[in-house]
């Protein structure tokens, strides 16, 4: 009836995960690619920059870590290290900064939510560039002690202005209560009723009045969720998670299990369908969906285990293709000689990849897509890091 610890420990736990992760030894970088024709690689304060025939790249960290979000602008990135409790904030104009924390979300003027360690407790909050600091969001009424020994509350998301924070509380028998906090109205509950094992908020869209997530049903099982202004909108016939919204938040999309394999899926709230990504991979694994964009398009990875065994996907205008034919169709050669293998976020006015083993990759266009790709034959790119891929110019929008 209640959240499943084995569930909590593998989905919320993010410093047993990081450790888990730790174990991998590829090396990850992040860098930044810009669509253009250049032919020269070049050194700078430090930083290795690169250019290919189709883009450029600026290696930020050489190490692995996991690009998380980036800003709708382009001008901020934030970066979970596999080490517990790290993180990294990247700016266009002030490079990378050290973050003790775990950074989830990024606004367009740097502001960072994520959850830190404050007085013994990891807690939900905000990290200021121009003060280098983290701010714990103030006491929820609702909670005036922690549920759990080593935890108040954690931060989940954070809408692009960064005015509006979706964050879980855990009780000591692991229900979860998933709230938003704003400034002006402070805590407000995201409503579970009648699901008793609560639910969390993994995404939310950029006016933050779209909040998707998932819910625990009587028998133990998540099922996809969003909040419509605070009305539940619980998808109770599947098992799954809603794990984006798009930024205009017409399109919430996840996965559901299923029978024989998991299958991604959009919700239209404007037509009110679902609709299932046809899965051409052939994988007994299935398809899991991870971003989608203001015009519907699906982004994702095809399940696997470990994870550098993935392999990206897309769904462009309802038509399944590998993710590198995704780039290949909007312009990118380059994307020829990848292996890609996650994509993760999504943003609005550019295009950013993020990928993962050995490179990890940003990037961002009109809705976001995150993904992540493994380096092919592109020598001049070393094989050690998540980078920001920027794709000014793609062909069809």
């Amino acid at each position: 009836m209640f959240l499943d610890k084995s569930k909590y420990n593998s989905f919320y736990n993010k410093n047993k995960f990081n450790k888990m992760r730790k174990i991998l030894s590829v090396f990850t970088l992040i860098a930044i690619l810009l669509v253009g024709v250049v032919t020269t690689n070049a050194q700078s304060n430090g930083i290795r920059t690169g250019q290919t025939r189709t883009g450029s790249y600026v290696i930020m960290l050489q190490e692995m870590a996991v690009p998380y979000d980036v800003s709708n602008n382009g001008q901020h990135v934030v970066i979970q290290s596999f080490e517990a409790g790290l993180s990294y904030y990247w700016s266009a104009t002030g490079g990378l900064d050290t973050l003790f924390g775990l950074a989830y979300s990024v606004s367009d003027d740097g502001k960072v939510a994520g959850t830190f360690n404050y007085n013994g407790l990891n807690t939900a909050g905000y990290w200021l560039p121009s003060t280098q600091t983290w701010t714990a969001l103030p006491i929820n009424p609702a909670f005036p002690t922690n549920g759990l020994p080593d935890e108040y509350n954690g931060m989940w998301c954070m809408n692009n202005s960064g005015d509006k924070y979706v964050v879980m509380h855990i009780d000591e028998n692991y229900v979860s209560y998933p709230y938003t906090y704003t400034v002006d109205n402070g805590f407000q509950a995201l409503p579970c009723t009648p699901y008793p094992g609560g639910g969390r908020g993994n995404a939310i869209s950029d006016d933050g009045n779209i909040i998707a997530g998932f819910v625990v049903t009587e028998s133990g099982f998540w099922a996809p969720a969003f909040w419509n202004n605070y009305q539940l909108h619980a998808m109770n016939d599947l098992s799954g998670e809603a794990t984006a919204v798009s930024a205009n938040g017409r399109y919430v999309a996840g996965y559901a299990e299923a029978i024989p394999a998991t299958q991604a899926f959009v919700y239209d709230r404007v037509t009110e369908t679902t609709f299932y990504v046809p899965d051409m991979s052939g994988s007994a694994d299935g398809l899991h969906a991870t971003c989608v964009t203001n015009d519907g398009d699906v982004f994702g990875f095809i399940n696997s285990f470990p994870p550098f065994f993935r392999t990206a996907f897309a769904c462009f205008r309802g038509n399944y293709l590998s993710f590198n034919d995704y780039l290949l169709m909007r312009g990118f050669t380059a994307a020829a000689t990848w292996t890609i293998q996650a994509v993760y976020q999504s943003s609005v006015r550019r295009h950013y990849f993020s990928a993962h083993t050995p490179v990890r990759l940003t990037v961002l266009r009109n809705n976001r897509p995150l993904y992540t790709r493994r380096q092919g034959a592109e020598p001049e790119v070393p094989a050690i890091g998540p980078f920001e891929l920027l794709t000014s110019r793609l062909a069809g929008k």
